[in-house]
């Protein structure tokens, strides 16, 4: 079901497609699925319909990179189809609870770009969502780390290197010494049973995830 909505929704992006709304990028979903009953956002399948769209997108850009001329150009086609989106906002408590927001596409290559990323670099993402900060890097030179399983499963299709864990317990040595380290991590103070959690950073300590989730993967970064 996924696979045939990405598909879907990346051959309307790839045509020049654009949803005003939400609404209609439901509507489009409802059809490719040959739902009766409309999917509005408290659908069950209103999140899966923004999950295939984030996913479709991914795979266009890397397409998209791949196939520009300079980083100008393919920052270009990207904010064309950024605009050309609509804006996802529906949430689950599962996606709360991970902060499974995304990057916006040209802000993800544009900061890719002044990491140095390109096809020769190895990579290490702890946080990967759907893989934005990766499109200009050769799959097999990178591992990325996503808890979110629907994401982790659309990575696996371009990433040999797919781990599915909590980056708050990813220690030095899971992955290779790599060239660069890049990640839009969740962001913020986690509670468990209402009790803020801590994370002891070599001496020091912190309540903030994102904090501990750079800390420890800035440890596989080569010296």
């Amino acid at each position: 079901m996924a696979d045939q909505l990405i598909e879907a929704y990346k051959d309307f992006f790839a045509n020049g497609g654009n949803f005003n709304t939400i609404v209609a990028a439901r509507s489009f979903g409802q059809q490719i699925l040959g739902l009766a009953e409309k999917i509005d956002r408290t659908h069950s399948k209103s999140k899966l319909v923004e999950e295939s769209i984030e996913a479709a997108v991914i795979e266009l850009s890397r397409e998209l990179v791949a196939t520009s001329s300079t980083t100008g150009e393919a920052f270009d086609r990207l904010v064309n189809l950024h605009d050309r989106m609509p804006i996802l906002s529906s949430r689950t408590s599962r996606s709360m609870a991970q902060q499974a927001y995304s990057t916006p596409i040209p802000l993800a290559y544009a900061a890719s770009c002044l990491a140095g990323i390109d096809e020769n670099t190895t990579v290490y993402e702890p946080a990967a969502g759907h893989g934005a900060l990766l499109l200009g890097a050769d799959p097999a030179k990178v591992w990325v780390n996503e808890i979110y399983q629907q994401r982790a499963d659309e990575l696996e299709k371009i990433f040999p290197n797919v781990l599915v864990q909590d980056a708050t317990k990813l220690r030095p040595g899971t992955v290779p010494k790599v060239d660069v380290v890049i990640t839009n991590p969740p962001f913020g103070v986690v509670r468990s049973d209402g009790v803020v959690q801590r994370w002891i950073i070599g001496t020091y300590g912190s309540t903030k995830i994102d904090h501990a989730i750079a800390w420890y993967a800035l440890q596989n970064l080569k010296n």
